[in-house]
């Protein structure tokens, strides 16, 4: 009995050790900070949140330096990745000053989205992370809690790909084009030559073509259409090759005014969506 006890005692104490090595890893991972969003940051991080939940991203993992926000994450099926950056500061936290200072934390993504009706909220990292501001004229505070299993934003690759075909279009625009003359097509042909950008689109019983858009280069791919929707309004730069991943674009400018002195653009924030190709049997 007594070495049945011994026993018990021991296994707990490594139980309990093992979880404060847990708790500490996770301390670690989750530097502590504080940072105001503006309005122009806000919009930025509900379009990155938008696109995380069409491709049914559950929790989403974030990675603060002491200046920008970033993300880079899988979706669920594996055949798409979402890459954002938004610049919050022009100069890095004092807690942040070497470069290999990080703070990574994951929050449920459904949470954060209501979460962002909070107007030009402050985001505190502790042991939640704390988001406060307004809601019309009322103050209004929440706190997500931090998800401890996701995937190490450094352990996702970025594909490498030699493009052959660049164009810039309004993806939204298009499919609701192609959904006007075909129902719930699974996916787009993306076929580029000399005379420009085609659409083609099918199910088992309809085939279409739309055309021509401005491009450059030679090329065709399939690309699943839901993908391509996740990217919303505005006019995305697509990027890819022959049966390849497509690596799509989108940059959130704004433009300062100093003195008199013309304008200058300076970036928000970027983001980039790769989509696996779709290969054709």
């Amino acid at each position: 009995m007594e070495q049945t006890e011994i026993e018990e005692d021991h296994l707990e104490e490594e139980e309990l050790e093992e979880t404060e090595q847990e708790i500490q890893s996770v301390q670690l991972l989750t530097k502590p900070f504080e940072v105001r969003l503006e309005a122009k940051h806000v919009k930025a991080l509900k379009k990155i949140v938008r696109i995380a939940d069409e491709l049914k991203i559950e929790d989403i993992t974030f990675t603060f330096d002491g200046k920008s926000l970033s993300v880079r994450h899988m979706d669920v099926s594996r055949i798409a990745l979402l890459k954002a950056s938004i610049t919050l500061r022009e100069t890095v936290l004092d807690d942040f000053v070497n470069e290999d200072e990080t703070s990574v934390f994951a929050v449920v993504l459904s949470q954060l989205k209501r979460a962002l009706n909070i107007e030009e909220p402050t985001f505190r990292l502790d042991d939640k992370l704390y988001i406060e501001g307004k809601i019309g004229l009322k103050d209004a505070q929440i706190s997500l809690r931090l998800v401890d299993d996701y995937d190490s934003p450094e352990e996702i690759p970025e594909p490498k790909v030699t493009f052959k075909v660049t164009t810039t279009v309004n993806v939204k625009k298009i499919i609701d084009d192609v959904e006007k003359l075909i129902a719930d097509p699974a996916y787009l042909r993306l076929i580029s030559d000399k005379t420009g950008l085609a659409i083609e689109f099918d199910t088992e019983l309809q085939t279409g073509k739309l055309g021509v858009y401005p491009s450059n280069g030679e090329g065709k791919a399939n690309y699943s259409i839901a993908i391509l929707k996740a990217l919303g309004s505005g006019d995305w730069k697509l990027q890819f090759s022959t049966d390849m991943p497509m690596k799509a674009t989108y940059d959130i400018d704004e433009t300062l005014y100093e003195g008199t002195s013309a304008g200058r653009k300076v970036e928000t924030a970027s983001i980039a969506v790769w989509a696996a190709p779709r290969i054709e049997g």
